[in-house]
């Protein structure tokens, strides 16, 4: 994460579309290329059940893929489509996560997903699956929530909890950004790796 060009671009002004469907709404966002892994089927069906307690929350997907057309359809099925926003491949996530109030993985498997960390770089609570390197950049209960698999009733849960809780999203916020700053820095990571070829070629 080059924590710089990062932050200068959550500055820029995100499309004037977004800022209209998003005004004065609480945003739950979600990064993720849309195929079958990211099980954004199960992010629209915790979104539903978020919808039946609220009137004051949209969702925002970045990304695209061959699951595009089929999701927009469960949305659709789910009567939600009004209230989930399709923005497609984007080349500056931070200017939108900098307009969100809780971010979200839904996948099924990851490896270290980048969504998580520029996530937490934009100061975004997190709710995740307990997949892949999630439980690597997330401290459950301080930065984030983590759920199982496929459990999305309890994903639901976790984002009306932060929803609900300024407090919260703000402390889990800044606890997310730390742990950027303190492990995933582009020159933190560049330092590692000089230290680990100064052992190997025994300099150290």
């Amino acid at each position: 994460m080059d924590i710089e060009k990062f932050d200068r671009e959550q500055k820029r002004d995100i499309p004037a579309e977004i800022a209209k469907f998003i005004e004065g709404k609480k945003v739950v966002m979600l990064s993720a290329n849309l195929r079958p892994v990211k099980n954004v089927q199960g992010f629209l069906m915790a979104a539903y059940q978020i919808l039946a307690d609220r009137d004051d929350t949209v969702f925002v997907i970045l990304g695209s893929g061959p699951d595009e057309s089929s999701l927009q359809f469960l949305a659709s099925e789910l009567g939600i489509a009004d209230r989930v926003f399709w923005a497609g491949s984007v080349d500056v996530p931070a200017l939108y996560l900098s307009r969100a109030d809780v971010c979200c993985l839904s996948s099924d498997s990851e490896g270290f997903s980048n969504s998580i960390v520029e996530y937490m770089a934009a100061g975004k609570p997190v709710v995740a699956t307990r997949v892949g390197g999630s439980g690597e950049c997330i401290d459950a209960g301080e930065s984030g929530f983590l759920v199982g698999r496929g459990d999305f009733n309890s994903m639901a849960k976790f984002i009306i909890r932060l929803l609900d809780d300024p407090e919260m999203r703000k402390s889990f916020g800044e606890a997310g950004r730390k742990i950027v700053l303190e492990r995933f820095t582009l020159e933190l990571q560049m330092k590692r790796f000089h230290d680990m070829y100064d052992t190997l070629l025994g300099n150290k």
